[in-house]
């Protein structure tokens, strides 16, 4: 009988110690990240566009709440653009200088971010990639962009680089300069 009542209590202790745990799992951190890129968008009025001619007819800087949804989800804001310099090609080496925060405005920093600024963050554009390293969402916004941009990007955690993916937060990026070398 005794061995019972104690099989019991331990049951009903681990119960109530799994009940007591915060569960943090992938699926429910993406759910609270959607919930709050929602309130983010509502909050901040954001014109979300998927028609490139409406988005890129406008001069820049373009309207502070107009957004151009790239096709993979990746979120444009063009500030300074001269269309009449250079786009990236395949295979260039492309330099983005930004400082990037979260959807409530703290500065992110990485173990290597502390250099992003100073260096640039450096990758070579490849049109489609999935690379984790470098992400989509600046794969994509390299397509819309010419030497010397200046633009904002918001990054869903599943298109930015690896380490945002596993911290499962979305990223407002603040890119200031933007090079791309000739190869």
């Amino acid at each position: 009988m005794k061995i019972i009542r104690h099989l019991i209590m331990m049951f009903a202790a681990l119960a109530l110690l799994f009940a007591s745990c915060k569960n943090d799992s992938y699926a429910e951190k993406r759910k609270a990240e959607q919930r709050k890129w929602q309130n983010y968008k509502e909050a901040n009025a954001l014109e979300i566009s998927t028609d490139s001619a409406y988005c890129f007819s406008h001069k820049c800087p373009w309207p502070e709440n107009l957004y151009f949804q790239t096709y993979r989800g990746a979120y444009i804001r063009l500030i300074d653009d001269d269309t009449t310099k250079r786009q990236a090609k395949e295979g260039q080496e492309v330099i983005l200088r930004f400082c990037s925060y979260d959807l409530d405005g703290n500065l992110q920093i990485d173990n290597h971010d502390h250099n992003i600024y100073r260096d640039g963050f450096n990758f070579v554009y490849t049109p489609g990639s999935n690379d984790p390293s470098v992400g989509i969402a600046f794969t994509d916004a390299v397509a819309c962009i010419h030497q010397g941009s200046k633009f904002e990007l918001i990054i869903d955690s599943k298109l930015g680089i690896s380490e945002q993916m596993e911290a499962v937060v979305t990223l407002r990026i603040d890119v200031d300069e933007t090079t791309i070398r000739n190869q």
